[in-house]
C-alpha cells in the first residue's frame, strides 16, 4: 500500500513537470524582422519589426528592450562587411517598476508592426551590413488576469530571429 501511494505521488509529480515543460515549448508570440536588401544612406536605413500573438487570449507585452519602445537601449548587433560592429549612439534608460503604459496589448492572433530608422541610433556608411536583434527575453501577461485584478504572473519567452543583410549605398 505504501509503495503504491509513493508510486502514485511520484508519477503525478513527473506528469506535472512534463506538462510544464510542454507548455514552455509553445511560443506565445511570433517575432519577425524585415529589411529591404538595398537602401540609400541619405534616405536612412530602416527595419520593420513585427509581433504576432499566437495565443487564443489577449496579452500585454512589456515593450522594454524591444523596438516598440524606440531607441532607449542598444537593441541591435550590426556589423559591416569587415565584421566591425557599429556602436550604438542612442539613449540608455534605467527603469523602475513597469507601468501600464509600458505594456503593448495584443488581441488573439493580432499582429503589430513598427518601422525603425536604424540610422538614428547607429552610424552607417556605404557598405554591406548584417543586422540582428540582440538576444532578449520578452515578458508578457494575460489581460484577463489583469482586468479581474488577480495575481498576475509575468511570463517570458525568447524572440528568436535570424540576422538579415542590407546593402547601404
Amino acid at each position: 500500500m505504501k509503495q503504491t501511494l509513493i508510486f502514485i505521488v511520484f508519477y503525478s509529480l513527473i506528469t506535472i513537470v512534463n506538462k510544464g515543460e510542454a507548455q514552455m515549448d509553445i511560443q506565445p508570440v511570433k517575432c519577425e524582422m524585415n529589411i529591404l536588401a538595398k537602401q540609400q544612406l541619405r534616405q536612412g536605413v530602416y527595419a520593420r519589426f513585427s509581433l504576432t500573438n499566437l495565443l487564443e487570449e489577449e496579452i500585454e507585452l512589456l515593450t522594454w528592450y524591444t523596438p516598440f519602445e524606440g531607441f532607449l537601449s542598444d537593441l541591435f548587433i550590426i556589423t559591416n562587411s569587415e565584421d566591425q560592429k557599429l556602436t550604438y549612439q542612442g539613449m540608455m534608460v534605467k527603469r523602475g517598476i513597469p507601468e501600464l503604459s509600458d505594456y503593448l496589448p495584443l488581441k488573439p492572433h493580432e499582429t503589430t508592426t513598427i518601422n525603425m530608422e536604424l540610422s538614428k541610433a547607429y552610424r552607417f556608411s556605404k557598405n554591406t551590413f548584417t543586422v540582428k536583434l540582440k538576444p532578449t527575453q520578452l515578458t508578457y501577461r494575460y489581460v484577463n488576469l489583469v482586468k479581474v485584478k488577480a495575481k498576475v504572473q509575468s511570463l517570458n519567452f525568447n524572440c528568436k530571429l535570424s540576422a538579415v543583410v542590407v546593402e547601404v549605398k
